[in-house]
């Protein structure tokens, strides 16, 4: 039973609504730098071998899981069923998962200075997913927090496609 005079509930209500007004309070943290292993250099053949590198953590990563390939309707009935239904296997648990081996796979790369901005946006990007799907995996320990992160679900949906778009655009940029 809550009582609205109580000053943690009144705490906790304050948090929620001042979430609710700043939606970066379950962003990811921005990479830095210092996170990256940056390579200085910027020759066409270190360009190459980046991409290729991020080849094949897609290959290995995103092209092995068919949690990716959803339509809205599908991913809305996997996060309803994590969160109401509890069936046993989390697809937001597993999503998260693969979004978090994709962070660490990315942090692992030496990236040349003409491809820092990709970088960054895509480790930034993969993260969100960790931080979204994780909540929705754990739903039933924190429905406030899954609340705000619902609302950011469409901006992480839309920025996918942007970040290809910069990847495709770098890619030709190279000739390949």
């Amino acid at each position: 039973n809550f009582n609205s005079d109580n000053p943690g509930f009144q705490g906790m209500i304050q948090g929620a609504l001042s979430g609710l007004q700043n939606p970066s309070l379950f962003s990811s943290r921005a990479i830095q730098d210092k996170d990256l292993k940056i390579s200085s250099d910027n020759s066409r053949e270190a360009q190459i071998k980046y991409v290729e590198a991020v080849e094949n953590i897609s290959r290995e990563n995103i092209e092995k899981s068919n949690l990716f390939i959803r339509s809205s309707e599908e991913l809305v009935s996997d996060i309803n069923d994590d969160c109401f239904l509890r069936t046993g296997s989390s697809l937001s648990g597993q999503r998260a998962g693969l979004y978090q081996a994709l962070v660490s796979a990315y942090l692992q790369l030496t990236v040349p200075p003409e491809w820092l901005d990709f970088h960054r946006q895509i480790i930034n990007h993969f993260n969100d997913g960790y931080l979204i799907f994780n909540s929705f995996a754990n739903c039933q320990d924190d429905p406030i927090k899954v609340s705000l992160t619902a609302e950011q679900l469409p901006d992480f949906l839309m920025a996918g496609p942007m970040i290809q778009e910069l990847f495709d655009k770098k890619y030709q940029e190279l000739g390949l």
